[in-house]
């Protein structure tokens, strides 16, 4: 099983780049790991990027089954369609998001933000 941690780090003023960071595990054996920076984006946008963003870097376990770990609430509940902002932006992106995420027929969306435990286990796999 492939497990992917990702985070998309937003900044604190507008103007100022994104980080996005992701692990990549198989077996709980490290097999990928990278941090970078992009231009700006809202808040509201940048987990939704970090996913797409792992995603290419997923394609090549397309055939395993993968866990794609978030912690993230509202970015969650937006993919799974149980809310929705009043921002379209958002809206758009997470239609692109949604289609991209179901181009992998072995892949779970996993939300950690409501279980400390979980949350801890997402930081030490995230944190380099």
């Amino acid at each position: 099983m492939i497990k992917a941690y990702v985070v998309g780090i937003e900044s604190l003023y507008e103007g100022e780049d994104i980080e996005i960071r992701y692990s990549i595990y198989k077996e709980d054996e490290l097999i990928g790991r990278e941090s970078f920076y992009e231009d700006y984006k809202k808040p509201i946008l940048v987990t939704q990027l970090a996913i797409q963003k792992t995603l290419k870097e997923l394609a090549k376990f397309k055939q395993e089954k993968i866990e794609l770990i978030i912690n993230d609430g509202s970015t969650y509940s937006l993919l799974e369609e149980t809310s929705m902002p009043k921002n379209q932006e958002a809206i758009k992106l997470a239609k692109v998001t949604r289609r991209k995420l179901k181009q992998f027929n072995n892949l779970t969306l996993v939300n950690v933000s409501a279980d400390h435990r979980q949350i801890e286990e997402w930081d030490s796999k995230i944190t380099f």
